[in-house]
């Protein structure tokens, strides 16, 4: 069995080590990453730069032609990046497709010329393309995909962000990649593009793999499905080899694989997902190929992706789902800003020194005040599109019992997106409190005192970026001292601008108690559990 060296040991040890590795994502040290990195990797010469030789994404093996452009694609690559104290840096991936989807185990990695580059940092990458046609396409050479990153040592194994678009173009020699916001990584920092050349001296993103086409079951070779609402489980068994593939929109590809050991009915099974760099998994397993189903039962611990027991179907590799940007729903991750500041404060307290983007006073307010046991807990989110414009919007808030009818739900912030970053659309102030009326409207109140109080309703505009007022009722001090009563539709505490109340006093009082006692609670996440 070809083992690579990250045995369980060496990933006890880069776990320690995931602070000065800086998450796996990129090096501790960006300064040994030169900002126009020199040469490409090859295994005997010196080929030229991407940028010089861009007619090679033109020119293709006319005997690979019948296959799609993600098997095409799989392979492993390099790029030579730079060269220090007599050991050269590589950025390396080894490229691999299931279906007609592909993703990448990426890392960075150093070598002497006489070892093979095995990473450092690595990660796994997935290419989510625009159209499914151009990824299944047996002459195409180019697609437009989305690029998603995401690490097992770090931000708790999600997305990094939101990802970078960009091409990849196949050639005889290699990948050109352009565009991705030069990422730094398949684009330099100060570049439009980046060749990775063929090298077959990457390491593997599947360690465990056996390669004997002639294993296996016969009965079990091919592909099977689990049908779930959520997402489909497929599974792929090829000579002695299990391969295991599962995308929800929202979370990041289960991918993984490894070699198995075949006995009467059953299977031990010993492999690593994508990310994890070697770190292996093993779990044994009961089955029963009944015609076109296939019955398995799970005895012990495996990825959690894996049910455990599960009846799947029998199909073919064109029957497997091809995701593609417009099913990617990555709201959290665009989010993540507001989440980011938030945990800091529950975590380290607030700091009046700071300017705060996305913290309103009176989230502040309760966290420090309020009398919260655990905020990690009690502090939740909410996403939904309330404004109806496809962009889920983002509430924050928590629960309560001030009324003492059971308990509220109270909202502290409401964020949507606008040009890919999340803005403010309404944050409650530390004497001001907001819930839910219904799907689209929302109660407020302000206290100021006597004489100065506010409550009302509002919706959000059309883009959720704005608070529309349907009615806005408060009180003024007037000229003689006494206290009036005004309501509007602008949401403007003014007097001049308002029309005043008869029998103020009493309809005031009368619409608040109405709109407190009519709102809805709201079903939280707490926000620890992301």
């Amino acid at each position: 069995m070809k083992v690579k060296r990250k045995t369980q040991e060496t990933v006890l040890i880069c776990l320690m080590c995931a602070a000065v590795l800086a998450g796996c994502g990129k090096s501790a040290d960006s300064s040994s990453i030169p900002d126009e990195p020199k040469g490409n990797a090859v295994a005997e010469s010196e080929p030229k730069q991407a940028e010089e030789q861009p007619e090679s994404a033109e020119k293709i093996d006319d005997s690979v032609e019948k296959k799609s452009l993600a098997q095409r694609m799989s392979g492993k690559y390099s790029y030579h990046a730079s060269g220090e104290e007599g050991e050269d840096e590589y950025y390396i991936m080894n490229v691999v497709n299931f279906g007609d989807n592909l993703y990448a185990f990426c890392g960075q990695a150093f070598s002497d010329g006489e070892e093979n580059p095995e990473a450092y940092s690595f990660w796994a990458t997935e290419f989510i393309p625009n159209d499914a046609k151009e990824m299944s396409s047996t002459d195409g050479n180019m697609v437009k995909v989305t690029e998603l990153n995401f690490s097992v040592m770090s931000n708790a194994g999600k997305y990094w962000d939101s990802g970078h678009t960009g091409t990849i173009s196949l050639a005889d020699d290699g990948l050109l990649f352009e565009g991705f916001d030069q990422d730094g990584f398949l684009v330099a920092d100060d570049g439009n593009s980046r060749f990775f050349h063929k090298d077959e001296r990457v390491e593997d993103a599947f360690s465990y793999l056996k390669h004997e086409p002639d294993g296996g079951d016969k009965d079990l070779q091919g592909f099977w499905v689990m049908r779930d609402s959520g997402a489909d489980l497929y599974i792929e068994f090829s000579g002695s080899d299990m391969y295991m593939y599962r995308k929800y929109p929202d979370r990041e590809v289960f991918l993984a694989a490894g070699g198995c050991e075949y006995h009467d009915g059953s299977f031990d099974c010993r492999g690593n997902r994508i990310e994890n760099g070697g770190m292996p998994f093993e779990f044994t397993a009961d089955y029963k190929v009944e015609g076109g189903s296939l019955n398995i039962k799970i005895k012990d611990d495996a990825p959690d992706q894996m049910p455990a027991e599960a009846t799947l179907e029998r199909i073919s590799e064109q029957d497997i789902h091809v995701t593609t940007t417009d099913e990617i729903a990555l709201n959290e991750v665009v989010y993540e800003p507001v989440f980011t500041e938030i945990l800091d404060v529950i975590n380290y307290g607030y700091n009046i020194d700071r300017e705060y983007d996305y913290v309103s006073g009176s989230l502040s307010e309760h966290i420090n005040y309020g009398g919260m046991k655990d905020p990690l807990d009690e502090v939740g989110y909410r996403l939904e599109d309330i404004s109806g414009d496809g962009i889920p919007e983002l509430l924050i808030g928590y629960d309560a019992d001030y009324l003492h009818n059971g308990g509220e739900s109270y909202i502290t912030g409401i964020y949507t997106i606008k040009d890919g970053k999340p803005v403010v659309t309404y944050a409650g102030g530390t004497k001001g409190s907001c819930r839910r009326l219904d799907e689209k409207r929302f109660a407020s109140s302000v206290s100021g005192g006597v004489s100065l109080t506010v409550t009302g309703a509002f919706h959000l505009s059309d883009d959720g970026c704005d608070i529309i007022w349907d009615d806005c009722y408060f009180t003024d001090e007037k000229e003689d001292g006494s206290v009036g009563y005004f309501h509007n539709k602008t949401g403007v505490i003014d007097a001049s601008r308002s029309e005043e109340m008869e029998n103020g006093d009493e309809v005031f009082n009368e619409i608040m108690d109405d709109l407190a006692y009519n709102c809805i609670r709201i079903e939280w996440t707490p926000i620890g559990n992301r």
